[in-house]
């Protein structure tokens, strides 16, 4: 989660001293649908922490497969929110480009950090750029979740598979059995996606089982030293496994356009 400077000016130190910084009555916060949605019990999340900061917090929440796109024309007009969610590589480039307010020394003579109740501090300092914090990471990350049909599953009698060949033997069985009756066994496909690759950090959480130990960015290899993960043996099995399994039918055609 990140400050930005709302009258677009990029600031390398506070504009005010710590010591005289006064608690606002409003803030604006933008965020994607990784957060509570209306349907999903937003309005109960906002009242709840309002009461806890006593704020009044004024959301902005784009669609999610749109995110970043509604971020980027904020950003370009003159009405930017007190704090945005950023990925990694959106927040690095964003903060790389003066747009995020630098907020090392809030953070360094803040309460919260001197209470201990912080306990990922490498995390923070990990996501400084050039040794300044532009944001806060509130956990180390999370990944999707590949979910199965539990009734497809007991129908083609199978157990949950436990390693590749047992969840690529599955998606064969989702795509070739008629699962759904219809009567057209060409009409199913094994596995589901909003994407073959992803658009930021991580990358590879929506089809994990393929990717495997593959990364399709920057990364340092067992001996520290950094590579790009997408030219190595790893990612060329990955991406074979990803082809082999997309031709087959088992992965859905319409995962490259697919939304989140």
């Amino acid at each position: 989660t990140e400050g930005a400077q709302n009258n677009g000016e990029a600031t390398t130190t506070p504009e005010t001293p710590v010591s005289e910084v006064e608690k606002p009555s409003v803030i604006t916060v933008m965020m994607d649908g990784t957060v509570f949605t209306e349907p999903n019990g937003r309005a109960q999340f906002e009242s709840a922490l309002e009461a806890e900061l006593g704020l009044d917090i004024q959301f902005t929440q784009p669609d999610h497969s749109g995110y970043y796109d509604a971020v980027g024309l904020t950003f370009a007009g003159s009405n930017w929110p007190d704090v945005v969610l950023l990925g990694g590589s959106y927040y690095t480039n964003y903060a790389s480009a003066g747009l995020l307010a630098d907020i090392t020394e809030y953070w360094d003579n803040s309460e919260l950090k001197a209470s201990g109740r912080i306990t990922n501090l490498d995390a923070m300092e990990a996501v400084k750029v050039d040794g300044k914090l532009y944001g806060f990471t509130p956990a180390r990350g999370n990944g999707c979740v590949t979910y199965v049909k539990k009734a497809w599953l007991d129908k083609a009698g199978l157990s949950v598979p436990t390693n590749y060949d047992e969840y690529l033997n599955m998606l064969k069985v989702f795509t070739e059995s008629d699962m759904n009756d219809s009567g057209d066994p060409t009409n199913t496909y094994g596995v589901s996606a909003a994407g073959l690759v992803g658009v930021e950090a991580p990358y590879v959480n929506y089809l994990p089982e393929f990717y495997q130990d593959a990364y399709p960015d920057f990364m340092q290899d067992n001996s520290g030293q950094w590579i790009d993960g997408f030219s190595t043996d790893a990612m060329k099995a990955a991406l074979q496994r990803l082809k082999d399994a997309y031709s087959a039918g088992y992965i859905d055609k319409e995962s490259i356009t697919n939304g989140t």
